[in-house]
């Protein structure tokens, strides 16, 4: 025989498989720049800020947590090129946080490490944006890996993935900035990881169940907490989908549980410091108590029609924050319960039988891990009835779960947002509908051949045409353009000379428009009082609430010998950010300070102001 003639080793980019998988990827990267639009025609200018009906041209910075979330990424980059603790942060607070410690650095890890890469090739704008597209395709496949473990067909995995990385509750909350719409990935992982090393009893998929279990209680303690109490009920569900007898009887499958655990511990470890230590210290936990959990329990018209059709005032009543979590479901939610219906009545007529299995696969190189089991099927809907439940938050309509939860659950009243728990039903959502529809297919093959067809085409377009083709557009953040003579200036003085910058206008220190000066400071790289975070230092929230009289002109005695105390000798007033109408300050405020001499020009342009804070006379030490 000739080396011609000998088999060929197969590649691995040839595995019919793989390929499929890097055309769902590819597909959803289309999609994903789809959804995001205007976003592609400015991808290295600005970055995503929240929906919008319509096209908007990025003229200013929008301050808000996208800004935020692009500091701690920039700052863990700015530690890791400095071999400084990513914990550390020199810049915000200044003075009035003296260890230069910030919990916050680490938020949205693991965010910062592909952030960090990409940010050294293209840019961090670039970087920034890269990861939210991507997030979409990755997402995607996450899901769909975990329908496929569970027994469904491609085209069910598909379009499970489909549903669940272009869910608008996910886009909605990235494209706000906030960490847990990059984070709806781990829980897919953690699914399908967990799943391998309860069925293969395997140390090597455990240890990956535990690192993304350990990544997000790093990176978003919300997502933590909630995913640390559903948890228990899949790992419980495993246990009879594997064969429980059988798994307590073997002793790898103990020492994966002991694995398991360890990394738990050390979550949970973390978390127990992290409000001992940091969320108890601050102020954080004012703005989360019951009235206003109340507040941000999202009324029933938001699960039809949150954010894209702007209900708050139709439906009456509640906040406006859960339109900032909650998506629309209204195709997929009506083309469910007919599916259900239909099922339900399947089955009544069939209750002898049960469901009947999916056909079976072409070849055995192409099939799934098992047929999804009647156990999938409830299990995942009872998942998803649970996770819709809590999202609801404190209803009075609803019976009170969440109001328990709230009362003597450890950590679950750290969040004033019960609408974040939306991610656990469409995890949920997008696992037990594609379930639904391969038994769908497989009872109505035999008897309605020409329908069972064409049910999963049918279904695969009404969600994209839900979730994608009528998606809202993406209002950006033009990100700051610092150049200008005030911030060339800026830049050129000594560090002990400019001090710690107050910038003007004044808020409380863990308020949003805050974000603004983060932004700024990722260009000036100088230390300031103003922050942005809910674990701000206590000291921060006093001296911030004390000076912003400043805000209208005024300046005490006392609070201009407070600031020259901290070492606050300039403020810098730019002129160019987009704050909110309703916290503008008046606009002759610094100036009537000139007049009094109490500040003093330094230099002005188009884009910025800078004044010089003059030494009080009879000040002390």
């Amino acid at each position: 025989m000739s080396v011609e003639e000998l088999p060929q080793p197969r590649r691995f980019w040839r595995e019919p498989r793989v390929q499929i998988a890097f055309a769902y990827f590819a597909v959803l990267t289309v999609f994903g720049l789809f959804v995001t639009r205007p976003l592609g025609w400015h991808f290295g200018e600005a970055i995503p800020f929240g929906t919008t009906a319509r096209d908007v041209f990025p003229e200013h910075m929008r301050p808000g947590d996208s800004t935020q979330l692009y500091y701690w990424m920039w700052l863990f980059k700015e530690n890791l090129e400095a071999f400084r603790s990513p914990l550390f942060s020199p810049y915000e607070y200044g003075p009035l946080n003296p260890d230069h410690v910030h919990v916050m650095a680490l938020w949205g890890f693991p965010l910062q490490v592909p952030f960090t890469l990409f940010a050294w090739v293209f840019g961090g704008t670039v970087a920034f944006n890269l990861l939210v597209l991507l997030s979409f395709p990755l997402t995607g496949l996450a899901q769909a890996w975990l329908c496929r473990l569970l027994g469904t067909s491609r085209a069910a995995a598909g379009l499970g993935g489909l549903m669940y990385a272009f869910a608008l509750s996910r886009r909605v909350q990235m494209f706000g900035g906030h960490a847990n719409g990059w984070l709806y990935l781990h829980l897919p992982i953690i699914f399908a990881c967990l799943f391998l090393a309860v069925k293969k009893r395997s140390l090597g998929w455990a240890a990956l169940t535990g690192v993304s279990i350990v990544s997000i209680a790093f990176g978003e303690w919300h997502c933590f907490y909630y995913t640390a109490l559903f948890l228990p009920f899949y790992f419980l569900f495993l246990l009879a989908h594997c064969g429980a007898a059988r798994l307590l009887r073997d002793k790898k499958f103990w020492a994966v549980v002991a694995l398991l655990a360890a990394f738990s511990a050390s979550s949970v470890g973390y978390a127990f410091w992290l409000n001992s230590s940091v969320i108890s210290e601050s102020r954080a936990q004012d703005n989360r108590s019951r009235k206003r959990v109340e507040r941000s329990s999202p009324n029933f018209g938001y699960l039809v029609a949150a954010e894209r059709y702007r209900t708050r005032d139709i439906w009456g009543g509640g906040d406006m924050e859960p339109s900032v979590y909650l998506g629309n479901a209204s195709l997929v939610g009506s083309a469910l319960v007919v599916l259900f219906a239909g099922l339900a009545f399947l089955g009544a007529r069939r209750r002898r039988r049960g469901f009947p299995p999916p056909p079976a696969p072409a070849s055995a190189t192409t099939a799934p891990r098992g047929p999804p089991t009647t156990r999938v099927l409830y299990f995942f809907l009872f998942l998803f009835v649970l996770g819709l439940w809590l999202s609801m938050g404190m209803r009075p309509e609803l019976p009170g779960l969440y109001e328990f939860l709230y009362d003597h659950l450890p950590f679950w009243n750290l969040s004033r947002t019960p609408p974040r728990l939306i991610y656990i039903a469409h995890a949920a959502l997008a696992v037990f509908v594609p379930v639904l529809l391969d038994r769908f297919v497989a009872a109505w093959s035999t008897r309605r051949p020409r329908l069972a067809r064409w049910v999963l085409p049918l279904f695969i377009t009404a969600v994209f045409v839900d979730l994608v083709a009528l998606a809202p557009r993406t209002l950006l953040s033009k990100q700051h353009d610092v150049q200008s003579e005030v911030y060339d200036l800026v830049r050129a003085m000594p560090p002990d000379q400019l001090g710690p910058i107050l910038f003007f206008p004044i808020y409380s220190a863990d308020y949003s428009q805050n974000a603004a000066f983060q932004g700024i400071t990722t260009e000036l790289e100088r230390p300031f009082i103003n922050g942005y975070a809910p674990t701000a230092p206590v000291a921060a929230y006093k001296f911030l609430d004390d000076i912003r009289p400043l805000n209208k002109g005024q300046l005490s005695a006392h609070m201009h010998c407070e600031m020259w105390r901290l070492g606050i000798r300039h403020i810098v007033h730019d002129n160019w950010v987009k704050f909110l109408r309703s916290a503008k300050p008046s606009r002759d405020a610094l100036e009537r300070l000139v007049q009094e001499g109490k500040l003093e020009v330094v230099k002005k342009d188009k884009v910025a102001r800078l004044y010089r804070v003059v030494e009080p006379a009879g000040c002390t030490p």
